[in-house]
């Protein structure tokens, strides 16, 4: 193709000195561009219209003064807008049409698939904190003590390995607890036999402190502490109790014509009959040497003049194993409203010398 065919064919403008505003923008784009571009362009009546620009190489044309000038030369081609939409819509709603359709397909799919996952994590949760409520539920058994009971395994993860691993210590946990127990027990019951046996042993040395160590009888401190309670009972209560002093007759006697062997052989017999002859709330001790002390309680001037004689004929009646007969002298009183116990005890000692000195083995009251 030469230049003369075509430049019949080709329009050409030089879009650098066009007054025309949107050639002159379209020059400045065309600047811009290396090879290839496209452009819109619109006329009077803004009809748009597309125009493409192929950049044509080494193109060469003599001016008049026969010079060869090297100018940029384009290919353009112009095409109204109009009919390129249409044409691109034909193209395009086909496709779009195909395209939604896929889409649609693919939004349900997603849905689909979304709920799925969604459930599928809804139920693994479920189980996982199913597995974590187990397993505190085990813990507070635990602190209840309650042993006996495994919690379920519904999970076969790290929560499930773990839920397995409690119930196993658990099962440790309760052996050891049950170990514990029979060992608390067993100790428990050793502990009671000692502190049984310390207290047996307790109430024995307090026997031992208050019991005459010949007769068995309670001694003269037991005697005074008796006394002292029924003193302040009565006068608490305006109640009476009694005093019985008692003395073995011509005692001396024994020691000498038999020894003092004979003496306590005697001393522990007669010690015997008074307690067999006495009640069971009345306290008997040995008051010193050869005398002996009943505290009565609750009683009356009759009632325990009744309880000393019958004391004095079972010991008259009595054969002893040494000395055969022995007799006894008896004093006896009861508390008044203005006593002391000083008093009690003092009027006891002058009802005994009253009996001694009225002829022994007799009663005395005062």
């Amino acid at each position: 193709m030469n230049l003369l065919r075509l430049t019949k064919k080709v329009s050409s403008v030089n879009l650098k000195n066009s007054e025309i505003e949107v050639l002159k923008s379209v020059a400045e784009n065309i600047k811009k561009s290396k090879e290839f571009m496209l452009h819109t362009i619109a006329d009077a009546n803004k009809t748009e219209y597309l125009i493409s620009f192929q950049k044509m190489k080494n193109f060469h044309l003599d001016n008049n003064e026969g010079k060869n000038i090297q100018y940029p030369l384009y290919l353009s081609l112009v095409a109204p807008m109009s009919p390129f939409y249409v044409a691109t819509d034909r193209i395009k709603e086909p496709i779009i049409s195909y395209f939604h359709l896929e889409l649609n397909d693919i939004i349900v799919v997603s849905f689909i698939i979304l709920l799925t996952v969604l459930l599928i994590a809804i139920f693994f949760a479920f189980k996982e904190t199913k597995q974590i409520r187990l397993i505190n539920d085990g813990i507070k058994n635990i602190g209840k003590r309650n042993f006996g009971n495994s919690i379920e395994v519904i999970t076969s993860d790290d929560l499930g390995d773990l839920a397995k691993t409690f119930n196993e210590m658990s099962l440790e946990i309760q052996k050891t607890y049950q170990d514990l127990e029979e060992h608390a027990v067993g100790l428990e019951e050793k502990v009671n036999v000692r502190t049984q046996e310390i207290e047996d042993k307790n109430r024995q040395l307090e026997e031992l402190l208050v019991r005459d160590h010949l007769t068995g009888l309670y001694n003269r401190t037991k005697l005074d502490e008796v006394l002292e309670y029924e003193f302040k009972r009565s006068k608490r209560y305006n109640s009476v109790f009694g005093v019985i002093m008692i003395d073995i007759d011509f005692f001396k006697k024994v020691n000498d014509t038999h020894g003092h062997q004979a003496g306590d052989t005697v001393l522990i017999e007669f010690a015997k009959l008074l307690e067999e002859n006495s009640r069971e709330t009345d306290t008997v001790g040995r008051w010193g040497g050869e005398e002996f002390l009943i505290i009565v309680e609750n009683i009356d001037q009759d009632s325990i003049l009744m309880l000393a004689e019958k004391l004095r004929a079972s010991i008259d009646a009595y054969e002893f194993s040494i000395v055969k007969h022995k007799t006894a002298s008896f004093g006896v009183t009861i508390y008044w409203s203005e006593d002391e116990i000083n008093k009690i005890v003092a009027r006891a000692d002058i009802a005994l010398y009253k009996a001694k000195h009225n002829g022994r083995n007799r009663v005395e009251f005062l």
